[in-house]
């Protein structure tokens, strides 16, 4: 029973890496936050500007 557990554990903990790393290469459809042609660049715009007056 132990096994079965670990098993799981190691499982789910390797689906989470491959989707994270698998995620992380796909390309932008070009909407990212900041974008001026995206939609939801107004909801964005503030935190870019909070983001990059800090430094």
């Amino acid at each position: 029973m132990e096994l079965l557990i670990v098993f799981l554990i190691v499982a789910v903990a390797g689906w989470y890496v491959v989707k994270t790393l698998y995620k992380s290469t796909q390309k932008s459809d070009g909407c990212d936050c900041g974008c001026t042609s995206c939609p939801s660049s107004t909801q964005c715009d503030g935190e870019i500007k909070e983001l990059t007056k800090s430094e």
